[in-house]
């Protein structure tokens, strides 16, 4: 009777304790899982947020260089006509001093690939790299820069009002238009390098930040612990993938995209930028994702996805385990003790709550933790767990700082992955150690001060050099100490977050060096006038010590004349401060600690310290720079006296010469006229040769005049049509032209270019006259051409005539010069010379090249008329 009642009432409890394993396990199942999707949903934002953080931070880098005084030069310098009016600095030594400030740039942040300056016509003027990833930074020379004319990124920035950035997609960086190998991965963020009231279009280049992403990309494919993680572009194309031959694919030419791959995940990042959701792959497998998308720097949008089977979601928790053991438990309990049946149906929710409640494998879940009872506190269990695994996976494990945890007697207790990252050592080699063996004496006791502070309750916060990692490797870490806490609120032992300021201190010696290296004096003066911080050159034009100068007024260097009102004026520029020059269009003078004054050039830029609002004071001692001026007017004004009174030389010279030469020749002339038949040959040879030698000497004295007056009389540009000028010297020579039967070809019309119409008809005279003079045999061919170039317009006057050796081509424009014999080419040997002078007098040049025998071919170049220029009548 005791069996056959025993045997349904072990049955009975069997079914029952299964019946409620199953529940229990579906149940808690069921509220597992949308807490699991959420932790993926999280992870894929911090992700997402990682990357951003990257992408902004070089996007105000950018920013910084854009707005800096070496682009600001840069600008005054093109506008200058290649030389800065403010400083004196020419472009190319402005570019100079860009590549150095690159070099530091790419040397404070090594995910910096590249800065460049790109010119408007697309060539790369400045360009600073690295070869890999951790590689220190390089000046690449003129030879290696490249013309990046047909990148969409060039123009499309170029179109961009100032201020604005472009941001380009995520891809792989190309060199010389082919993809670098081995592959590195790229954010481009450029902005046009123009002045602020400069319209879109009207820019000097652009600045380009090549963004090395292969480390941030890294960290998210190392980032998860279950499941798998991608990243996609907008299109859908991976940019992370499990496989890396589909990564990247729309560079390399295989496209690889989530839609084909994963197309119900590619469907649910359509509908939402950010999300969870539980989807089937291809295969049919049940998975759980989460994505998030986000604009880096404003610019390309990116996804993150985190997807994993709903199996490996759930792995690890205890839940169906417990619930099987207890249900087999109460059987076998049953079996025995069946009296004891109420007691054993209760079995597998404790063996649950243990399991849950000892802490070692937390999972989140939707539980009623205000039921009373058993189910309470499993439900409470779970609960607990779920804050301690969101403090460790998401801010802990996910966290770029070092955290980590130290018992009261200083050994490690936690040791997060950035830690391990940080010192090189993995949290098996330090659990239960000392961190003792990464720091020197000097900074180990900072740090055991430090504890002790926290230990007694404390937050405190200590910037330490004496860290390095377990390579030997020197760090300057900043770190925060805070108490640990246990359940009673007693002190168990201290946290520190320790972040790497290696790079920033580097960055800031950098920056203070060059501060104070710097040619240009620097102060720093609060809105109250008192000064804060001056560099070298401050004291070497003042004559003030250092500390003898910080903590006083301002006006402790103006002039006594402008002290009482320079308070008045300071508050002026403060109620609307932007950067702009002091004493622009007047003399500005400062007082040094003698009391002397001197010349300055002064430039006020409002910056924003931690300390609060400063103003930064730029002061230039141009004492040189003026008394170099003054000298040069009072040149100038000699000069100016020296070729008048030349220039009235010439005249009075040419006149007070030519006439005895006109008496002699014309007197000999008559001799001969009258008397040539009373004598005989020889003496009618020599009346000729004098005859000719007073002509010849008339046409230098001629020629020397007119070589005296170009480029001595100082006219206003005017417009000039070149074409003009020609045909009326061709009308001049047309008798010449005849009588060698020469021809003249004109190749297209000749432009307007800015020069004195006299000069020009001149210029062409001289030139096409000796293409008519140093003939051949055969009958001269003229060929007159001109053609847009940087200098303005390229001439040409190319004949076929005797020509002239190469090693000659400079000599020709000397002055007096002959390359044959004078008796068979009539000349002064100053034609040459007075072109030279005329070209020159515009700013061109003059060349030529040629062959004996074959011709020679004279260049020269004139400047465009500009719009706006009084054109010649």
């Amino acid at each position: 009777m005791r069996l056959r009642l025993m045997a349904p009432m072990v049955g009975l409890v069997v079914l029952t304790a299964l019946a409620i394993g199953a529940l229990v396990f579906f149940s808690a199942r069921a509220a597992v899982m949308p807490q699991a999707l959420a932790r993926y949903g999280a992870h894929s934002v911090q992700l997402a947020e990682m990357l951003q953080t990257e992408a902004t931070q070089a996007r105000e880098n950018l920013q910084a260089l854009s707005a800096s005084g070496i682009a600001r030069g840069i600008l005054r310098a093109s506008e200058g006509g290649g030389t800065d009016p403010e400083t004196g600095l020419t472009l190319g030594e402005w570019q100079a001093q860009l590549a150095e400030n690159f070099v530091a740039e790419l040397a404070a942040d090594p995910s910096i690939l590249q800065l460049r300056l790109i010119g408007a016509d697309g060539m790369e003027e400045v360009r600073v790299d690295r070869e890999a990833f951790g590689a220190p930074p390089r000046i690449i020379p003129p030879e290696g820069l490249q013309d990046k004319n047909a990148y969409p990124y060039v123009f499309e920035t170029l179109e961009l009002a100032p201020g604005e950035i472009y941001v380009s997609d995520l891809n792989l960086n190309r060199e010389f238009g082919e993809v670098q190998e081995p592959h590195v991965p790229v954010l481009r963020l450029a902005m046009p390098l123009a002045a602020p009231e400069a319209p879109p279009g009207e820019t000097y280049g652009l600045l380009v930040l090549n963004l090395d992403m292969q480390a941030p990309l890294e960290r998210v494919r190392s980032s998860r612990a279950t499941g798998l993680v991608y990243l996609v572009n907008a299109d859908g194309d991976f940019l992370l993938h499990t496989d890396p031959s589909r990564e990247f694919g729309f560079d390399l030419g295989t496209p690889s995209r989530v839609s084909a791959e994963m197309p119900q995940v590619a469907a649910a990042l359509a509908e939402e930028p950010t999300g969870v959701a539980r989807l089937h792959l291809l295969n049919g497998t049940p998975i759980g994702t989460g994505w998030a998308s986000v604009a880096l720097a404003g610019g390309p949008v990116v996804t993150i996805i985190r997807l994993a089977p709903e199996s490996e979601l759930l792995s690890g928790f205890a839940i169906g385990r417990a619930a099987l053991l207890g249900g087999l438990a109460v059987a076998a309990l049953a079996a025995l003790l069946a009296m004891l049946v109420a007691r054993s149906l209760t079995q597998p929710i404790e063996q649950m709550t243990a399991a849950v409640g000892d802490g070692a494998r937390p999972r989140p879940g939707d539980l009623p933790t205000s039921a009373r009872g058993e189910i309470g506190t499993l439900a409470r269990a779970f609960a607990d767990h779920i804050d301690r695994e969101r403090w460790y996976e998401e801010i802990i494990e996910g966290a770029s700082d070092a955290i980590f945890t130290l018992s009261p007697a200083g050994r490690v207790t936690r040791w997060n992955p950035a830690a391990a990252a940080l010192f090189g050592a993995d949290a098996g080699r330090m659990l239960g150690r000392k961190v003792d063996e990464f720091l020197d004496a000097a900074a180990r006791a900072e740090l055991v001060a430090g504890l002790g502070q926290a230990m007694k309750g404390a937050r405190v916060t200590l910037e330490l050099d004496g860290w390095h990692n377990l390579d030997g490797e020197p760090l300057a870490l900043s770190v925060t100490c805070s108490p640990v806490r246990g359940a009673a609120g007693q002190v168990t032992g201290a946290s520190l977050i320790a972040r790497d300021i290696s790079a920033l201190r580097a960055a800031q010696e950098t920056l203070r060096v060059l501060v104070e290296a710097s040619p240009i004096g620097k102060i720093l003066v609060r809105p109250n006038g008192t000064i804060d911080m001056i560099n070298a050159e401050i004291e070497r034009q003042f004559g003030w010590k250092r500390e003898g100068l910080v903590g006083r007024q301002i006006e402790t260097l103006v002039p006594n004349a402008a002290r009482a009102s320079h308070p008045a004026l300071r508050a002026e520029y403060l109620a609307a401060p932007v950067p702009r020059r002091m004493g622009k269009g007047r003399d500005l003078t400062a007082r040094r600690r003698d009391g002397t004054t001197f010349p300055v050039e002064v430039a006020l830029t409002p910056v924003a310290t931690p300390d609060g609002p400063r103003i930064l004071v730029a002061s230039i001692d141009i004492s040189d720079r003026k008394a170099a001026m003054d000298a040069l007017r009072a040149r100038e004004e000699e000069l100016r006296r020296s070729n008048a009174d030349l220039e009235q030389f010439a005249y009075v010279a040419s006149h007070d010469l030519q006439e005895p030469l006109r008496m002699v020749a014309s007197f000999t002339e008559l001799l001969a006229q009258r008397y040539g038949d009373q004598l005989d040959e020889k003496a009618q040879k020599y009346i000729g040769f004098a005859v000719e030698g007073a002509r010849r000497m008339q046409q230098q004295i001629n020629d020397l005049l007119v070589y005296s007056r170009v480029g001595s009389r100082k006219e206003p540009p005017v417009a000039s049509d070149s074409g003009a000028a020609l045909r009326r010297v061709l009308a001049e020579l047309d008798a010449r032209i005849r009588e060698t039967g020469a021809e003249v070809e004109l190749t297209g019309d000749l432009p307007m270019v800015c020069a004195n119409p006299g000069n020009l008809i001149r210029l062409f005279q001289n030139l096409v006259a000796n293409a008519l003079k140093f003939t051949g045999e055969a009958p001269p061919r003229i060929r007159i051409a001109a053609e847009e170039s940087p200098e303005g317009w390229h001439f040409t006057v190319a004949d076929n005539g005797i020509g002239f050796d190469p090693a000659e081509a400079q000599r020709i424009f000397d002055m007096f010069q002959r390359l044959n014999a004078r008796g068979k080419y009539e000349g002064t040997g100053l034609g040459l010379a007075i072109c030279k002078r005329i070209v020159e007098q515009y700013g061109g040049r003059i060349w030529a090249d040629a062959a004996p025998g074959r011709g020679a071919t004279f260049h020269f170049t004139l400047p465009a008329a500009v719009a706006g220029t009084e054109i010649a009548s």
